[in-house]
């Protein structure tokens, strides 16, 4: 009782202070913050300044100062883009990474004399082209994370704004060897707690929960809170960094971490069943976090599988807990021992290196003892040979191998299951802030530099280390080696060689090598032909002296134009062919907002990799791309083709898609948007749209193996192919009020939440005389959804954005779709949604959601139940001040949007309802940065 009613105090005092806010007004913040911007402006930073300004104009949409100098920065913004689309061999290779489009591709080729540290996997930064400066050309710095610098940063190299919009000259050559930069000492504290009507929470974090953008985990369908399951992201940590920032000769930067993934532990332990003396030995891995183990699925003597649950822990023992066995086979298996101590580990070393800056730039080298996946080389060539995945991915550098092994069922046969790198632990294991702050670490050394005047180099070698491992622990190395010469102005010839290793108990059990060749030569001053010719090898001495190999070649070849953003490729790739060090499951194929109708901005990062280039392993493609802007700039129009075949010739795929965007007047914007896939005829009993590979509900374990999954209610015959098509308006009825409509006719059945209906069976198969373990991924209750051919049904969006004055905006929605089992995972939900969002000042702001949902509830549909057609309501209240720049303080009631606290009313990209019904918990967030 005494809970309950310090909680519901504290609610009643938060919304009390939100009440008192509201009422307050303060005109001269719009004043400030013009002035701030202008200053920003004439110090060159103009993306801080766009912000400022727009936050300005936003307060005040009178201040006709601010609006006059925003308008101005908006163009001189605009220049340096078109500048940049000119900049054919200063463009980062950052978004290459993320990117799928065949244009930014190949536009963004790094400078080859980039140093350590001057790239990242950090997406919405870009290298602008400037005239020379003292022979020196200008750049951006790439910072992955805010707040923690790089020692090997040249001076003028780091933007001031945390992330990383400008590009300030470099300092003469000169001034920059008259003296070093001294040492710095940074850092970030975060301080939060939570209240709920039954308990205080100190600690309850695990980023697991929510899985990855725009799809929903198991826990969605099988989990404690099914869809109501969350990330509450409540924990403390400290973070400190150390950088020596010196201009030449050797740096040191470190980063240590005081928070919850800095505690963690093991202990192994045998698991065996009840009858007929099956065993597993296992790892049981702790961590602080969600003060629980992890759940993991393992493979038994036998063969059976065995899924280990989340055990909680107290006091380092463990609660009762016993393994589960698959149901078709009846394996039953004893409990874990009750008191099971769990051995404590410390890791609160984070990051640790050593650089060396030769003064001439011509040798540059760092050995890091700890890093996080922004170490691994990303490589430009045409193929992306190195280190290619989309954003929020893990990076294929920190795979682990799995060894090969022998399996000893009843049967008497002895199938061997062949060894393979998995990225079971990089994929689960993150902080609750980030999608690419893994805490799978890179241990190793990088080295660049000149060869010769026009020639450069790029070496990475590292091995990767889970928060489990022992330091002295290798399963899986990793290594890549680039170079790039300047044949003539117009031709540039470059290689690169990757390495992939694979350790079993110390010895080297799998090698994978590639190499590749590319050149880029400019026959016209808008146009390039790039070309790449690539062949691996891969070698594994399996368990019982059995020993596999494969190789295969691969070939890309472009024609490109930076101005008129026109891309023209072939691709391909033999099935045989394995490229170790990345990853194209996820940029192969479209993302899932690319289907539908947006007005507001999309991020960057997302924009990047919103369609597709269907290149992987296996695969010929053929892409086309184009953009154009027509009628006075008033038109903007997107082309995207491809077509796909398998290395055999069967056709995979055909698909079309067009995006145009249309000023007709300043207060009307017309949005259309169509595409078709066009798919060959099913297969019975195989899913025509659901590979193993490319799902997440089967990622952990089938992230290389790209097959359909078994679907026993597909029939042999039907047309599967997909196809929307959407149109959407815009219109200012006053300065004040706009509205917004959209009808979009799809037959898309996505993939949540029938994907969440999914299992494996174990059977065996015959290769090359060997007798193998197979794995087999299948869906069950399909009967539930659409089958092929896919029924065609409406969806119709509307909304209402009102701003009754300046610092107050509220936004009506209403969303019907005749597809009733779409989920939150954006507003296609059926819903009707109120937001209201305060910018009270520079300092705080208060926002308001509600949310009305209905959804079939698949889960009672599954325990037969009958279809139940449910609705959901979700109130989210939050407050965020800023004390000052570096200071923030934030308090939330319940959850709504997004994947990090206070995402703001503004990215409606990210709008997602991460549960359907109201959380009744109140939460305070401190963060600071020094």
């Amino acid at each position: 009782m005494t809970k309950k009613l310090i909680f519901y105090t504290l609610l009643i005092l938060f919304t009390g202070v939100l009440v008192v806010y509201a009422q307050e007004q303060d005109i001269a913040e719009s004043f400030g913050l013009y002035s701030k911007g202008i200053d920003y402006y004439h110090k060159g930073k103009l993306y801080e300044a766009q912000e400022t300004l727009e936050q300005a104009v936003r307060l005040d949409p009178r201040n006709d100062e601010a609006q006059g100098y925003l308008d101005l920065v908006n163009a001189e913004i605009n220049m340096r883009e078109k500048g940049r689309l000119n900049s054919y061999e200063e463009a980062s290779s950052l978004k290459r990474e993320i990117d799928n489009n065949e244009y930014k591709r190949y536009e963004n080729i790094p400078d080859p004399n980039m140093r350590p540290g001057e790239m990242s996997d950090k997406p919405g930064c870009e290298y602008f082209d400037t005239e020379p400066v003292a022979g020196n050309k200008t750049k951006c710095k790439v910072d992955q994370y805010v707040n923690m610098p790089d020692p090997n940063m040249r001076p003028g190299e780091m933007s001031d704004a945390p992330q990383c919009n400008e590009c300030f000259e470099e300092e003469p050559v000169a001034v920059a060897k008259a003296g070093n930069a001294k040492g710095k000492i940074s850092g970030e504290l975060r301080l939060s707690m939570g209240l709920t009507s039954e308990d205080f929470l100190w600690k309850d974090a695990n980023s697991d929960l929510i899985g990855v953008p725009y799809e929903e985990n198991w826990r969605y369908l099988w989990g404690q809170d099914r869809y109501n399951t969350y990330d509450k992201r409540i924990y403390d940590s400290l973070e400190i960094n150390l950088d020596t920032k010196n201009q030449a000769g050797f740096n040191v930067y470190s980063q240590i971490a005081i928070d919850p993934w800095t505690f963690v532990g093991t202990q192994d332990v045998r698991i065996t069943s009840t009858l007929g003396g099956d065993y597993a030995d296992i790892k049981l891995k702790y961590w602080s976090n969600y003060r629980s183990t992890i759940n993991e699925v393992y493979r038994s003597n036998k063969g059976n599988i065995i899924n280990l649950s989340e055990i909680k822990i107290k006091h380092d023992l463990t609660t009762p807990n016993t393994p589960t066995g698959i149901a078709d086979w009846s394996t039953n298996y004893n409990p874990i021992p009750t008191g099971t101590e769990i051995d404590r580990q410390y890791m609160p070393i984070r990051k640790f290196w050593v650089d060396y800056i030769n003064e001439d730039r011509t040798f540059n080298g760092r050995v890091f003892l700890m890093a996080d996946q922004a170490q691994a080389f990303s490589s430009d060539d045409p193929l992306r040979l190195s280190n290619n995945h989309v954003y929020w991915e893990e990076s294929p550098w920190l795979d682990e191998y799995d060894p090969s092994r022998l399996f000893y069922p009843d049967s008497g046969l002895t199938p061997l299951k062949q060894g393979r790198w998995v990225r079971r632990l990089s994929f689960y294991t993150k902080k609750s802030n980030e999608y690419n702050d893994r805490l799978t670490f890179l241990r190793g050394v990088s080295l660049n530099g000149d060869m010769w005047p026009g020639s450069t180099y790029n070496m990475t070698a590292a091995t990767p280390m889970s928060l489990w491992d022992d330091y002295e622990n290798v399963t899986s190395i990793p290594a890549a080696f680039r170079t790039k010469t300047e044949v003539t102005p117009e031709f540039t010839l470059g290689s690169i060689y990757t390495f992939k290793g694979g350790m079993n108990a110390g010895t080297m059990e799998s090698v994978n090598q590639v190499l590749g060749l590319d050149a880029t030569y400019n026959i016209a001053s808008e146009w390039d032909i790039v070309a790449e010719l690539a062949g691996s090898e891969t070698k594994v001495d399996e368990a019982n002296d059995m020993k596999t190999s494969y190789d295969g070649v691969a070939y890309s070849l472009g024609l490109l134009s930076k101005t008129y953003k026109t891309a023209l490729t072939a691709n391909y790739m033999a099935q045989d062919f394995y490229p170790g060090l990345s990853n194209y499951r996820y940029t192969r194929k479209e993302a899932f907002y690319s289907k539908h109708i947006r007005f507001s901005k999309m991020l960057d990062r997302d924009e990047a990799i919103a369609v597709g280039d269907g290149i992987d392993r296996g695969r010929m493609t053929f892409n086309f791309k184009t953009e154009g802007d027509f009628l006075d700039d008033n038109l903007n129009t997107k082309l995207n083709f491809r077509n796909v075949h398998k290395d055999n010739g069967k056709n995979l795929e055909t698909v079309t898609r067009v995006e145009s965007t249309l000023k007709v007047t300043p207060k009307m914007t017309l949005k259309a948007l169509g595409s078709y896939q066009k798919l060959p005829k099913t297969i019975a009993g195989l899913d025509p749209l659901f590979y193993a590979k490319t799902s997440y509900s089967f990622t952990d374990y089938y992230s290389e193996d790209d097959r359909f999954v078994e679907n026993s209610s597909i029939v042999d015959g039907k047309d599967p192919s997909l196809g929307n098509v959407g149109l959407g308006i815009r219109y200012e009825l006053m300065d004040n009020l706009a509205w917004e409509g959209v009808y979009e006719r799809t037959n898309d059945p996505q993939d949540t939440p029938r994907g969440l209906f999914n299992n494996s069976y174990v059977t065996t198969e015959t290769k090359n005389g060997m007798l193998l373990d197979k794995m087999v991924p299948f869906l069950y209750n399909q009967g539930f959804f659409d089958l092929p051919p896919y029924d065609y049904y409406s969806i119709y969006k509307t909304k209402l954005i009102y701003r009754p004055f300046s610092k107050l905006t509220g936004i009506l929605s209403f969303t019907r779709n005749i597809d009733k089992h779409t989920i939150g995972l954006d507003d296609n939900v059926n819903h009707i949604g109120l937001e209201l969002d305060y910018q009270h000042s520079e300092k705080l702001s208060l926002g308001f959601k509600y949310a009305y949902s209905k959804i079939i509830d698949v889960f009672r549909q599954h325990i037969g139940e009958g279809v139940h057609y449910d609705g959901h309501h979700n109130i989210f209240v939050e407050m965020a001040y800023s004390i000052d720049e570096d200071q923030e303080f934030i308090m939330e009631f319940g959850e709504f949007a997004g994947y990090t606290p206070v995402e703001g009313l503004y990215q409606m990209d990210k709008w997602s309802l991460s549960t359907l019904d109201t959380q009744h918990i109140f939460r305070v967030h401190y963060n600071r940065k020094f």
